[in-house]
């Protein structure tokens, strides 16, 4: 139930962000767009693009990462026999606690694989696809806010 629960909050978030951000970007393409009747459309590209990077960055890649940590952790408790060496307590809880250990040491490594994923794959289609709106001060946005 909390795990859901912790999903959906952090899909809303993904979504609030990226509805934000092409808000933000519909608002500001006045100037950066070089046709004016195409303005409202540059808030697609970045829309799609900060959708992508959040759900890969914070959601997708973060989650199957701490998710096989967790699993390994428990597997390796199982393995060397620590379920009569530890309190039950401990012994149950210490794969949820090393889950949580690792997210600091995953953020920036995560984010800068989803960048180049992103850059190899979506960004191109999106540069083609909306030629005159200019996306790159769009692109590495989200690198930017994070450091």
């Amino acid at each position: 139930m909390i795990v859901n629960l912790s999903y959906v909050v952090a899909i809303s978030y993904v979504i609030a962000d990226a509805v934000s951000k092409g808000y933000t970007c519909n608002r500001d393409s006045s100037e950066n767009c070089s046709q004016n009747e195409a303005k409202n459309f540059c808030a697609v590209p970045a829309t799609l693009d900060v959708l992508m990077f959040q759900m890969l960055a914070s959601i997708v890649f973060p989650g199957f990462t701490i998710n096989r940590w967790v699993t390994f952790v428990s597997f390796m408790e199982e393995k060397i026999g620590l379920q009569n060496a530890l309190p039950l307590v401990v012994y149950e809880y210490l794969p949820t606690a090393a889950g949580l250990a690792l997210i600091p040491l995953v953020v920036k490594p995560l984010d800068s694989l989803v960048e180049k994923v992103l850059d190899l794959s979506v960004r191109p289609i999106l540069v083609k696809n909306f030629p005159f709106c200019q996306l790159e001060p769009i692109f590495g946005g989200e690198r930017d806010a994070r450091e």
